[in-house]
């Protein structure tokens, strides 16, 4: 499946003006009454979580907690996407658990949970393409523009796959075939991926 994702034709601007007839988002209602509902349930099981790591970075950190950034959204819109802050800024705290904090953190994905938030505000969705930064909007979708008909995702296809990191083609050509090929289905099995993968990472952390 890799080579025949790799291997799609560059989209034109055309293609993307025609596509408009299209739904406004995609997969349309039911998508998003998922996305609202798994996000809702999410964030009520996990807020002692939340608030637990929120807690933990104010200790190792004088900056925010919550790290914003602007993001590339549905239909090229920009949005502030948020995450939790995992640098560590406290000299005296720079070493030890602070750091296997900040590790245990990246490793797990846990310093996305904030953006559950942007999933319920309908900024992005469960699964979707990568989220972008703004400033990388004419770079990136200039190969792939049909890729703004998706809400960027907390986890989709380009992390199941994992592409080599800076690998513009690969990782817009995934987003590409999820775009083309979205199902019910296929969000299931991206779902069940990224869980199993967490799941995973937290044991070895």
């Amino acid at each position: 499946m890799r080579e025949s994702i790799v291997r799609l034709r560059p989209y034109s601007g055309r293609d993307a003006l025609e596509d408009r007839s299209g739904p406004p988002s995609l997969g349309g209602a039911w998508k998003r009454a998922i996305d609202v509902i798994m996000a809702g349930v999410a964030l009520v099981v996990l807020t002692p979580i939340i608030l637990m790591i929120a807690a933990l970075i104010r200790l190792s950190t004088d900056e925010p907690i919550i790290h914003c950034e602007r993001l590339i959204g549905l239909g090229g819109r920009t949005f502030v996407g948020y995450k939790f802050r995992i640098q560590v800024t406290n000299v005296q705290s720079a070493i030890g658990w602070a750091e296997c904090l900040t590790e245990g953190l990246r490793g797990s994905s846990l310093d996305q949970l904030p953006r559950l938030f942007n999933v319920m505000r309908g900024d992005m969705s469960l699964i979707g393409p990568q989220p972008r930064a703004a400033a990388q909007l004419r770079d990136c979708f200039a190969r792939g523009p049909e890729c703004l008909r998706a809400r960027p995702g907390l986890t989709g296809i380009w992390l199941s796959h994992r592409p080599t990191p800076g690998d513009w083609r690969t990782e817009i050509a995934f987003d590409r075939y999820y775009v083309r090929n979205w199902s019910l289905r296929l969000d299931i099995a991206l779902m069940s991926k990224a869980i199993s993968a967490t799941y995973r990472d937290d044991r070895t952390v």
